[in-house]
């Protein structure tokens, strides 16, 4: 029926982490979720702000995305926002998860309007040495 909201069988989640390129904690972390999440029960997204071999890897478990931007605040960081943005409407995601200060900076200024429904963001080892304009937006 036009106008009215399809039914899907399963949730977009969308996973967002600066990198999975290194081997550390919340890294690890993130890549063992998108493999242990069941395909058949919840579609996953996994966007970076750069692009590894092991985000190229965890393509096999998950549609995979990389928004680059070293800095959200400058221009270029904008128009990774934006396309963020236009990537959440897109995808019909409809939770997403950030696991670092930037992504969810990043899912915080996308998500109005975007369609998406619900947004978490871990805060994990954060304020020993976060800059006070990071502080600001977080």
């Amino acid at each position: 029926m036009p106008g009215s909201p399809s039914i899907r069988s399963k949730p977009r989640v969308c996973l967002m982490v600066d990198t999975v390129g290194l081997d550390a904690g919340t890294e690890r972390l993130v890549s063992e979720t998108v493999m242990r999440l069941d395909p058949a029960k919840v579609d996953v997204h996994l966007v970076c702000l750069e692009h590894s071999q092991r985000l190229e890897e965890l393509g096999r478990y998950c549609k995979t995305q990389v928004f680059p931007a070293k800095s959200l605040n400058s221009w270029d960081g904008l128009l990774q926002i934006r396309r963020f943005h236009r990537y959440l409407k897109e995808m019909g995601i409809d939770v997403m998860h950030s696991f670092m200060t930037k992504t969810a900076i990043l899912g915080v200024t996308a998500f109005p309007r975007s369609g998406c429904k619900a947004m978490v963001a871990s805060r994990l080892s954060i304020d020993w040495y976060t800059p006070s304009l990071t502080a600001f937006f977080r």
